[in-house]
């Protein structure tokens, strides 16, 4: 009788066994399935890069005094989606100007949605109030001033979902670089489009 008990007691963990296996097989198999129906959605739909310009330039506000600077940059910032299929939503987005190598003005952008095959014009007014520059950088500065021009670079970052029917994508990171921005302080019409860098 002892020698039966013994016997059920050893026979249990292989079935305890054989029942995790089938659900880790199970799975993994879930796992393979679901990714090869993103891959597949994705091959489908074929998506294209989002293309970015500036389309308008001009700067209102501007003072620089004992080397900290005070302006508001207004840009037209021009979004296209070209895909057929494809939207996109907008989750958080930021907008920064540089100058000479240094962040000068900052702008958060409040989510929207991106339709496929979409212009959306984006109008941004980061602000820079009483930035400290270095001294090299605020000559310089200084001299494009005087001179009518200023150069600048545009940087915006924004977490995006791509969007097919009802099927959303994970977050991904889109990194936008406008550069070199010219914008003229005294003739804002003779703006000419820049156009943007953009890797997600």
């Amino acid at each position: 009788m002892l020698s039966d008990q013994k016997q059920q007691t050893a026979q249990a963990p292989p079935k305890i066994f054989n029942i995790l296996t089938a659900i880790i097989m199970a799975l993994l198999a879930l796992i393979v399935i679901v990714g090869l129906v993103i891959l597949v959605i994705w091959l489908v739909i074929k998506p294209k890069k989002l293309v970015y310009s500036i389309d308008e330039g001009s700067i209102k506000g501007y003072t620089l005094s004992n080397d900290h600077l005070d302006s508001t940059f207004n840009l037209v910032v021009r979004a296209y989606n070209p895909n057929h299929r494809v939207s996109v939503s907008y989750d958080r987005m930021e907008v920064a100007v540089s100058y000479g190598g240094q962040t000068v003005a900052y702008q958060e952008v409040a989510p929207f949605f991106q339709p496929h095959k979409n212009i959306t014009r984006l109008r941004v007014d980061p602000t820079a109030r009483y930035v400290a520059l270095p001294a090299k950088t605020a000559q310089d500065l200084r001299l494009e001033r005087t001179a009518g021009q200023v150069e600048l670079d545009v940087r915006m970052k924004a977490k995006i979902r791509f969007k097919v029917g009802v099927w959303k994508s994970r977050h991904y990171k889109l990194k936008v670089l406008c550069s070199p921005v010219m914008i003229n302080f005294n003739s804002p019409d003779k703006f000419q489009m820049t156009n943007c860098e953009v890797d997600i």
